[in-house]
């Protein structure tokens, strides 16, 4: 059953994309509040809530990192980044608390008519993010997880269609079986 909040949640879902290129017209402080909660309550492991957040708008240093991690040069133009942190001695599962805030970030900027792109260039490059991290001044202990770049984009992208995305083939229905009685308990 669908509820009409259910339906528009699933509309805003559908509508998240991936923008390269953003107007240089800053993102409303009350956004970007609304965008950082939604990243807030985002699901953890035990509410450990390892996530800090640090809110990039320099330009100079948008375009330094860009630089430095070979981005799109219109990605820097986005009049915010919001670097996704986490604590090393948090929660074992730290980078999959940061994904979820990183996620719920993203539609948030989409509900809010923001476009939206998730950053990790680094990956598998142990230099560039160590680079990165230092560049952003982080202490001993506090890793970099993932830039959100948001701004109004430079162009609105049709949103996707649910049977464009939608892949039965990547769905596996498993029949249960009752176990016996003699049968472990799993």
């Amino acid at each position: 059953m669908r509820t009409r909040k259910g339906t528009q949640m699933l509309r805003t879902i559908l509508a998240r994309r991936t923008h390269y290129a953003f107007r240089d017209t800053p993102v409303p402080e009350s956004a970007l509040n609304h965008i950082l909660t939604a990243g807030m309550l985002a699901p953890t492991r035990f509410h450990q809530r390892p996530w800090h957040f640090i809110i990039l708008r320099d330009e100079g240093a948008k375009r330094e990192i860009a630089e430095a991690l070979r981005l799109k040069p219109s990605l820097a133009g986005a009049p915010v980044w919001i670097a996704v942190v986490a604590e090393e001695e948090g929660p074992a599962s730290w980078d999959l608390d940061v994904a979820a805030a990183a996620q719920s970030m993203l539609i948030a900027a989409t509900a809010l008519g923001l476009g939206s792109a998730w950053l990790m260039p680094w990956l598998g490059n142990p230099d560039a993010l160590e680079m990165v991290e230092r560049l952003l001044g982080l202490p001993a202990g506090v890793h970099l997880a993932v830039i959100l770049a948001v701004g109004f984009p430079a162009e609105e992208m049709p949103a996707h269609r649910a049977e464009e995305v939608y892949e039965p083939s990547r769905v596996h229905l498993e029949q249960v079986r009752h176990a016996s009685s003699k049968a472990p308990a799993c």
